[in-house]
């Protein structure tokens, strides 16, 4: 029976590696259960090529991509160093996001050279083949048979994107400590929010959809140490409930209880006075340099002269992720870098000065509810 092998290949210095698909009639390798083969190729010189099998795996998605995971294609095969420990994200098919080529543009000439390589994920463009495309479609379909949350209905691979990127793998295993995501979201005000707003606009278009507040983003960047504790606090408690609730996570068993390890959430309070701070003060420098004018700009018409040129890249960093590792060992230090750096499509202007009109004429930013107790602006009212 032929099985599609997924093969990657590295390249030459100067080139790129690639991800390729084809029958192949040897039935002597098995495909394992629960994932779908793939070919790593290698390029070295002209002459010749390396090519690796290599199996991929469902393993997250967000609103523009998906996450594989790549694996030896038996318990004792090999990977190349070029990916191991590496995830392989492949754009999802939507007009509204921008190319994985676009995206690669701004990761390395406005988002790398300004945060840092140090505090970001660093990304590595793949060439995808055709053939590559249908196999992540395979792979995604017997994910759909394992109940994968679908974050668009509809939503599949961009065959028309050639391109891939590789990405080291933040997870780590539970012998050597604790991995999860959040995102910092807006880290300054809206410009276009009301002088006599109690919320800010992470907390303003959460009450919007009804949602339960994780944490107050202008509290993470407070110079109040209280403030911080109190969204690091939060932080902790959006963390355990994804480790509680992802079947993919390995942390799954272990915190289905929501109970946390007793100290991390006082590590991660000192990392996000040093460290971590400068982090998310230059984020906030960025997301305040970026966008100056706020959308409600001049006559306040959508037509967006007056806009800052730099917006979309600033909603790129309220939409960012910070990816954590925690030590077991409580003297190692904590690691946090920037990732889902995909640059926003001016595209998606309009639909961005919809959402805030919205809010304002809502009485979002200014309602006295439950959702606003916990926002850093809600101490204004009396």
């Amino acid at each position: 029976m032929a099985l599609i092998t997924p093969w990657f290949t590295v390249k030459s210095p100067g080139g790129r590696h690639s991800f390729t698909a084809y029958n192949t009639l040897d039935s002597r390798i098995p495909t394992p259960q629960g994932s779908v083969s793939t070919v790593f190729r290698q390029s070295v010189g002209e002459a010749r090529n390396l090519c690796y099998p290599v199996q991929i795996r469902y393993l997250a998605e967000g609103a523009a991509n998906f996450v594989f995971e790549l694996l030896p294609l038996t318990e004792i095969g090999f990977l190349p160093e070029e990916i191991k420990g590496k995830l392989l994200r492949i754009r999802k098919s939507n007009p509204a996001n921008t190319s994985t080529a676009e995206s690669w543009w701004a990761y390395n000439n406005r988002f790398l050279p300004l945060l840092g390589k140090e505090n970001v994920i660093e990304y590595e463009l793949v060439d995808i083949s055709d053939g590559m495309h249908k196999l992540c479609t395979m792979e995604l379909q017997r994910a759909d048979e394992d109940g994968r949350r679908k974050y668009q209905v509809g939503a599949g691979i961009d065959f028309e994107d050639m391109l891939g990127l590789l990405m080291p793998n933040m997870k780590v295993s539970l012998d050597i400590g604790l991995s999860g995501e959040f995102k910092p979201k807006w880290l300054r005000q809206s410009h276009d929010a009301p002088m006599d707003a109690t919320r800010c606009r992470t907390c303003a278009i959460t009450a919007s959809r009804g949602k339960e507040l994780s944490f107050c983003p202008l509290k993470l960047a407070s110079d109040s140490e209280e403030e911080r504790a109190e969204a690091i606090s939060g932080i902790v408690k959006e963390l355990i409930r994804s480790w509680a609730r992802n079947p993919w996570d390995p942390t799954l068993d272990l915190f289905k209880t929501h109970r946390p390890p007793d100290d991390v959430q006082s590590r991660l309070e000192t990392f996000f006075s040093l460290e971590g701070r400068h982090l998310i003060q230059q984020l906030k420098k960025l997301q305040d340099e970026w966008d100056r004018t706020g959308l409600f700009a001049g006559d306040k018409d959508p037509g967006y002269s007056n806009v800052d040129p730099d917006y979309p890249l600033a909603m790129t960093l309220r939409d960012c992720t910070i990816f954590l590792k925690i030590p077991k060992n409580g003297w190692e230090p904590i690691e946090a870098r920037l990732g889902d750096l995909d640059m926003k499509s001016p595209k998606k202007l309009l639909q961005w000065y919809e959402k805030e009109h919205g809010l304002v004429t809502g009485g979002w930013y200014t309602a006295k509810d439950a959702f606003r107790k916990d926002c850093q602006l809600a101490k204004r009212i009396p």
